[in-house]
């Protein structure tokens, strides 16, 4: 089966949704390391599968996790004094 994508719709390709993302690909999306993915995958804390040897988040999963971690309550600093 060949391809439909030719260098013409290359850019429109490439600013498509993926349906998922590698661990580095998640990293460079969210802006934090890669390290720290895989220490959220590790703690159960990113649900993720495998395709062979790679390891996949998908797009579902990782929109969720963003709505997650930006509904949470503001941490206080407990060093903060009140005005």
């Amino acid at each position: 089966m060949r391809s439909n994508i030719t260098k013409g719709n290359m850019k429109n390709y490439q600013d498509s949704v993926l349906l998922a993302y590698s661990v580095s690909e998640v990293a460079k999306i969210t802006g934090i390391s890669s390290q720290k993915v895989d220490d959220l995958i590790k703690n159960g804390d990113l649900a993720h599968f495998r395709a062979g040897t790679r390891v996949l988040v998908s797009y579902e999963v990782l929109l969720r996790f963003i709505k997650q971690q930006t509904q949470r309550p503001a941490i206080q600093n407990s060093w903060v004094g009140e005005p």
